[in-house]
């Protein structure tokens, strides 16, 4: 987008990179912690924010965060949710694939082993798996999914190629883990290929766990009763995408929600914009959930 970081107002919709991912959020989040350091007095447990980096890749950000292993009884991290509360979102796992053939002249391809041709059956076997992700289906977040992303082999058009990779994302729902996926997909894609003499490798290159935390915790309980203050959607959702909820759930047992201005459809494209109505109802959720949490007995 031209000028992205020039933003740029047009009717509600403020225009910008990463107006919508997570500016939006950021910002009524900023305007809540300004609102409580002058009323103190409205709220019944402490606030913290945490302004995290790397969320998309290895998120180191929230890691140092769970670190200092402070005492948290609840979360709402900010993504673009159109005002829903989502309490499951899915994980993922990114893995690579590597076929090892043996190089030779393509006048002579018989004294060589093509390892595209070979990345072929990998590919037959990712393809046939899709079926099985189908029929698992999350209440909230759909079925899992598998996508390969990127494809390279080979070196001249004139050698048989002694290398192919590629790329996979694997996302998972709720109730899986990513460890077990990844093996499973090593055990499976080995069994597949026995008898046909294919030397492959898969390379981890990354496991992020799904969302899942329980409707009755208090940060929920707390979410709906500012949701049903405001007007806002009180249903609990699901979302495809991921967060660094997931972590905070599962690594550090801290019930967590991601709630937010503006759609993912915005996030990352040329025209990234979020709807400033949006912005000023999640500050006044997010100061709403605040106020509302601790005020109830803890199951």
């Amino acid at each position: 987008m031209p000028n992205p970081l020039q933003p740029r107002r047009e009717g509600n919709r403020l225009y910008g990179r990463g107006a919508c991912d997570t500016k939006g959020a950021l910002a009524a989040m900023l305007h809540t912690m300004e609102y409580f350091s002058l009323h103190r007095e409205e709220l019944q447990a402490d606030l913290l924010m945490c302004a995290s980096v790397d969320e998309e890749h290895a998120y180191r950000g929230l890691l140092a965060f769970m670190d200092l292993d402070l005492p948290i009884q609840g979360a709402v991290v900010g993504e673009p949710t159109n005002l829903d509360i989502v309490i499951a979102h899915k994980g993922c796992v990114r893995f690579e694939v590597e076929t090892l053939g043996k190089a030779a002249h393509s006048s002579v391809p018989w004294e060589g082993r093509n390892a595209i041709t070979d990345m072929m059956k990998v590919m037959e076997y990712l393809e046939r798996s899709k079926g099985d992700l189908e029929r698992k289906v999350h209440p909230l977040c759909g079925a899992p999914t598998l996508s390969v992303g990127t494809i390279h082999g080979g070196s001249q058009i004139n050698i048989v190629p002694d290398q192919c990779v590629i790329k996979v994302d694997r996302r998972l729902i709720p109730g899986e883990r990513p460890d077990i996926v990844l093996n499973e997909i090593r055990k499976e894609l080995a069994a597949f290929l026995h008898g046909q003499n294919v030397q492959f490798a898969i390379h981890e290159l990354l496991l992020d766990e799904a969302l899942d935390t329980p409707p009755e915790s208090e940060v929920v309980r707390s979410a709906l009763a500012a949701a049903g203050r405001l007007g806002t959607n009180t249903a609990l959702c699901g979302a495809s995408y991921g967060s660094d909820a997931s972590k905070l759930q599962q690594r550090k047992g801290i019930p967590s929600i991601v709630f937010g201005p503006g759609s993912i459809q915005q996030a990352h494209t040329d025209e990234e914009w979020v709807p400033m109505d949006e912005v000023e109802l999640a500050a006044e959720f997010y100061k709403e959930l605040a106020r509302q949490f601790g005020k109830s007995p803890r199951r």
